[in-house]
C-alpha cells in the first residue's frame, strides 16, 4: 500500500514538472528557455523513480 502512495505520488510529481515545461514553451519561451533543462533533467529522474516503483509494485 506505501509503495502505491509513492506511485501516485511521483507520478503527480512528473505531471507538474510537465505542466512547467509546457507553461514555459506555450507562454514564455523566449525568456524563461533556459528552465528547460534542468526541468528537463528533473522530469526524467522523476520518470525514471516512477517506472522503478511501478515495476517492484507489479512484480
Amino acid at each position: 500500500m506505501e509503495n502505491i502512495k509513492e506511485v501516485a505520488k511521483v507520478k503527480r510529481q512528473c505531471m507538474e514538472i510537465a505542466g512547467k515545461i509546457h507553461d514555459v514553451v506555450e507562454e514564455n519561451l523566449w525568456t524563461e528557455y533556459r528552465m528547460l533543462p534542468d526541468l528537463s533533467r528533473e522530469l526524467i529522474e522523476k520518470i525514471m523513480r516512477y517506472e522503478s516503483l511501478n515495476k517492484d509494485i507489479k512484480e
